[in-house]
């Protein structure tokens, strides 16, 4: 579950991109609303990112 606040909920995207296997974040809402685009970004660096809705 991803914390309600930004910058905490980026810090456990990131370290889910880190962590081996497949992760699940559920309600993203917070990053969404924060950042704008950043599957698109993260994605273009290489990340492997499956948006579900």
């Amino acid at each position: 579950m991803c914390p309600p606040a930004i910058r905490p909920a980026v810090a456990v995207l990131v370290a889910m991109l880190a962590a081996k296997g497949i992760s699940v974040l559920r309600n993203s809402y917070p990053i969404e609303r924060g950042y704008e685009d950043l599957v698109g970004k993260l994605t273009s660096v290489g990340a492997h990112i499956e948006r579900v809705e």
